[in-house]
């Protein structure tokens, strides 16, 4: 949850960004300042200023966190225990991943290049998970990933010169629900076949997919 609540403030803020015309370049900066002040209130939130504002003591604190989490990355082996250090680099893991999702696929226009730092996130976890990671969890990010990429075509698609006029004399908008299912219909293939070749093959079920 406090993932989600961090990718959401993210999403939130890039979405404000657009509304009011903020320079691209500015987004990112934006997106990490409230992703810091998210992490504050999490696990600094004591020695804020009112329980809001960040303070000195508050950002020495969250230091020594990382310090803490850092250490225990090097000395347990996964699945780790929970401590609250590990815990902080994860959800600023995924924060960070969630903005350089947004920069890759809403600022600079690039929605294919998205996949890679989404990926990377799930093929750490399979790399270090003993046994793997649930197969349902690629499933969810592989289908995030494709509809990420039919937003996007679509929107490619909209921008195609003008739009035709009809018959009573109203412009219609580009037609792109073909090309969308034809999108899904491929992709739907691809996701099947990607969680079951490695369910097949011998030397590949392991450790990828659980």
């Amino acid at each position: 949850p406090r993932s989600i609540v961090a990718v959401a403030l993210i999403v939130g803020v890039g979405r404000l960004c657009s509304r009011y015309h903020v320079p691209r370049v500015l987004v990112p900066f934006a997106q990490l300042a409230v992703a810091a002040w998210w992490v504050v209130l999490l696990y600094a939130r004591d020695v804020t200023f009112f329980g809001v504002f960040p303070t000195r003591a508050a950002f020495v604190e969250l230091g020594d966190l990382h310090r803490a989490g850092f250490a225990g990355i090097q000395d347990y082996a996964a699945p780790t225990p929970a401590d609250a250090g590990i815990i902080l680099l994860c959800v600023e893991g995924v924060a960070l991943i969630a903005v350089a999702v947004d920069v890759l696929a809403v600022q600079l226009r690039r929605a294919p290049l998205a996949g890679i730092p989404l990926i990377s996130m799930y093929a750490v976890a399979s790399a270090v998970v003993s046994g793997g990671v649930p197969w349902v969890l690629f499933v969810l990010l592989a289908v995030g990933y494709l509809a990420l990429l039919v937003a996007d075509g679509r929107l490619r698609v909209s921008q195609w010169g003008r739009s035709v006029t009809s018959m009573s004399g109203r412009r219609a908008p580009a037609e792109s629900s073909t090309l969308t299912r034809s999108g899904e219909r491929v992709g739907a293939v691809a996701v099947a076949l990607a969680v079951a070749i490695p369910a097949l093959v011998p030397g590949l079920s392991n450790g990828v997919f659980g």
